[in-house]
């Protein structure tokens, strides 16, 4: 389920299938500022 607020729309530009797992490959305007962001524990 989403519940974020959306910034910007981006393009999708891959797929990569992984076990059970959907890797997506999204560009946008934002993703430079995204790829420095720590990545969260789970």
């Amino acid at each position: 389920m989403f519940t974020g607020i959306i910034e910007t729309l981006g393009t999708l530009k891959a797929l990569q299938s992984e076990g059970d797992n959907l890797h997506l490959y999204i560009e946008s305007e934002i993703a430079p500022q995204l790829a420095h962001r720590p990545k969260r524990s789970t």
